[in-house]
């Protein structure tokens, strides 16, 4: 498809992978069955849950999908939400199951993405959301992912107030827990059919490393602060995650750098999964 006859209507497939997601998941899915634009499709795949219960009961309810699997790591699971999606749909929403959209969220990011063919995917402003109270931090959570020159990789805005970052702008890479795709860019980049997120990555960094393909395609990531989404976020922080997590986070980022062929950017990963190693930073 031309980049310049976009279709007027696009539809929009959703994906949600789900992980021991008992306690957050109802009102995402609520969420997304009260939007002012329904999605034609919603998948989800549940990876591994010792309980699957909770999901169970999304099968077949409205246009929802359930495919239960063992845990094949969020790549994996993504990638097969993504190859059942039917040939009708032009846009694909990668979605946390601890992730709350406002009713009008498709509708806007619809009409945004109709307007800007050269950009392959968006990501909105995500702000904090503590399920526990049910209520917004009041700080963000991200606004598109940094990488700096030397190779870290942080999401913008962590921390700060819910009115900074007020302007869109191009980003390095886009948050994994909520990716507005074109298809027709998610396509451009498979590494085989139905694949588009590389399962070398079991889980982290691989929304940087398909942003990063994105890129290199000639698509823009773009970051559009009039989108917003509510984010649980289950990464707490180095002090509050298993060694195993933060081991694993590591390795991805040496295995997205020696992808880049970056020495600077490879001696500084491997410093950093040294330091897990060894000290256990």
């Amino acid at each position: 498809m031309d980049r310049n006859q976009l279709p007027k209507t696009m539809k929009v497939g959703v994906v949600i992978v789900t992980h021991q997601s008992e306690s957050t998941i109802d009102p995402v899915v609520e969420a997304l069955q009260k939007q002012t634009v329904a999605a034609a499709e919603i998948f989800i795949i549940d990876s591994g849950s010792s309980n699957t219960a909770y999901v169970k009961k999304f099968n077949r309810k409205g246009v929802i999908e359930l495919c239960l699997m063992p845990n094949i790591g969020f790549s994996a699971a993504n990638n097969l939400g993504f190859a059942s999606l039917g040939k009708e749909i032009d846009c694909v929403l990668f979605l946390n199951p601890d992730l709350i959209l406002p009713i009008d969220f498709l509708e806007k990011a619809i009409s945004w993405l109709n307007n800007h063919p050269k950009v392959g995917a968006l990501t909105p402003k995500l702000l904090g959301f503590d399920f526990k109270t049910n209520e917004p931090t009041g700080l963000i959570d991200s606004a598109g992912i940094k990488g700096s020159w030397y190779g870290r990789w942080y999401d913008r805005g962590q921390g700060k107030k819910t009115h900074e970052y007020d302007r869109e702008e191009y980003v390095d890479a886009l948050c994994g827990a909520c990716m507005f795709c074109r298809k027709e860019a998610l396509l451009s980049v498979e590494i085989s059919p139905g694949q588009v997120f590389d399962e070398n990555f079991f889980c982290y960094k691989e929304d940087i490393d398909l942003s990063l393909r994105l890129e290199k395609k000639g698509w823009k990531l773009m970051f559009v602060p009039s989108l917003i989404a509510y984010h649980g976020r289950g990464w707490k922080g180095r002090k509050n995650t298993s060694h195993l997590l933060r081991l694993m986070s590591a390795e991805n980022e040496l295995k997205l750098h020696l992808k880049q062929k970056n020495p600077i950017k490879i001696f500084y990963s491997w410093l950093k999964v040294w330091g897990v190693k060894v000290f256990d930073l």
